[in-house]
């Protein structure tokens, strides 16, 4: 690099360089003052500056990226990320592909370019909500794994799987996380009704509504990632995901669902908009939340 095009301040350290590999110790110690005082550095890495210790790493010239967005793009982006309840940017990306050119078809995009709730723990109102869910899935149901409440393990839920052929599981005795992987308690409960407590009629009949959409909302239009492994090196745990999809579109690619089966959620699926259902559950929460009976 030619001197003119160096800057003062590298010229201004090689000047002090010089002197300071000639110095005497008392004389280093005045350079080196002065260099702390017009530089500010700490004075230790003024030390290994002055003594040529120090090499700056050589980094990639970093240019401002060119922006391709507008604010109507930003306000866009806005709208889908509360569309799709605020999920991050792979899951969003994933629902977009599928329900963009059907936003855009009907105007509502204009850019240039099973959960159940129950009454109480009785025992037959969780019986109502397990035969309800059932009702709602599009595959057999071939298992069930509770918790250890006593609205699961009693003798009418037992003898109701026995009979139906469902095989019945629990989580072990203190072992809370037992059932993580399938209990959505955050993302498909407490995003949308908080973890307080709700034990009138009148809530019971706000929530069984939001949990139908919230059903349909979820499993139809809200991509999820599966965890395929997890890979330790060391005290690094590694955890490696598919490719976000939503319920739906597992179930459609499943070869264990009969072809009437995808064909009727294909059905399904055309019937919904998620603007609508989204609103809707939107409506439900905020008449939930503004409830003065929560507690």
């Amino acid at each position: 690099m030619s001197q003119s095009k160096r800057s003062s301040k590298d010229r201004y350290l090689d000047s002090l360089k010089k002197r300071y590999a000639k110095a005497s110790k008392k004389e280093r110690g005045k350079i080196l003052d002065e260099y702390v005082q017009t530089t500010g550095y700490h004075r230790q890495h003024a030390i290994a500056n002055l003594s040529g210790q120090y090499q700056p790493a050589q980094r990639p010239i970093r240019r401002p990226r060119k922006s391709f967005y507008t604010v109507e793009d930003a306000k866009a982006l806005d709208f889908l990320s509360d569309l799709f309840g605020g999920i991050n940017a792979k899951r969003l990306r994933a629902a977009m592909d599928v329900e963009l050119d059907g936003l855009y078809q009907r105007g509502v995009l204009q850019v240039s370019r099973a959960c159940v709730a129950v009454r109480n723990k009785a025992q037959k109102y969780v019986f109502e909500a397990i035969r309800l869910a059932r009702r709602r899935l599009p595959f057999p149901l071939l298992g069930v794994d509770s918790d250890n409440g006593s609205e699961f393990i009693n003798d009418e839920l037992f003898r109701y799987c026995r009979d139906e052929h469902i095989t019945f599981t629990r989580g072990r005795s203190g072992h809370k996380n037992d059932n993580a992987y399938v209990e959505k308690n955050w993302s498909a409960v407490r995003r949308f009704v908080g973890d307080l407590r709700y034990d009138t009629s009148a809530q019971l009949e706000l929530l069984n509504p939001l949990y139908e959409r919230l059903h349909l909302y979820l499993n139809f239009f809200i991509p999820v990632m599966k965890l395929k492994e997890k890979v330790r090196t060391g005290s690094e745990v590694k955890r490696v995901y598919d490719q976000p999809q939503t319920p739906y579109a597992r179930v459609l690619a499943s070869a264990d669902v009969s072809a009437k089966i995808k064909t009727q959620l294909r059905a399904q699926y055309r019937r919904l908009d998620v603007v609508k259902l989204k609103r809707e559950i939107d409506e439900l929460v905020d008449q939930l939340w503004q409830d003065p009976c929560r507690s």
